[in-house]
């Protein structure tokens, strides 16, 4: 079901069970999840900060995932309605923090090109602004190129929860 590079969107809507805990992200990532998104919660959202694992949910959809319980997948590869959008087998899925956007595989080369130029024409405009206030043009300014990706790494947990820091 998990092969190098799935996202896995679930509609899991009618349980209030969490979608998965950190120890499934940790074993679908480890089979080569690269996300996950759902309109229900992830439980242990912390533990899969600090794995990495990227989750994205609508906990406003849903009552937080924190009854135990155990849930059975009933299919896979199906459409499914999550967020009112319509997800079919193949699509692009691109989600960072501020949302999830579902490209349909056949309208991807069309929706790249429109992304291109809404893309460069921001890029421009924002270089503007920085020049403008004299701010000094950094990673999202010179070719927008992201910072390195992230680690499979665990983050340490100290400098989150330590309080004295």
């Amino acid at each position: 079901m998990v092969k190098p590079g799935t996202i896995l969107v679930v509609d899991n809507q009618a349980i209030d069970n969490g979608v998965c805990g950190s120890n499934m992200g940790l074993t679908l990532f480890g089979r080569g999840l690269r996300g996950f998104v759902s309109n229900q919660v992830c439980r242990d959202t912390d533990e899969m900060i600090l794995t990495r694992i990227p989750v994205y949910q609508d906990p406003m959809l849903s009552p937080r995932g924190i009854n135990q319980g155990r849930m059975w997948v009933e299919s896979y590869n199906q459409p499914v309605v999550v967020g009112h959008v319509l997800v079919m087998p193949g699509d692009i899925i691109v989600a960072d923090s501020d949302g999830v956007a579902v490209v349909p595989r056949a309208k991807a080369e069309q929706v790249a090109e429109i992304a291109r130029w809404i893309f460069e024409d921001d890029e421009v405009t924002r270089g503007q602004i920085y020049d403008r206030i004299g701010k000094p043009r950094d990673w999202t300014m010179q070719g927008h190129t992201p910072p390195p990706p992230p680690s499979d790494k665990p983050l340490h947990p100290a400098p989150v929860w330590d309080k004295k820091k």
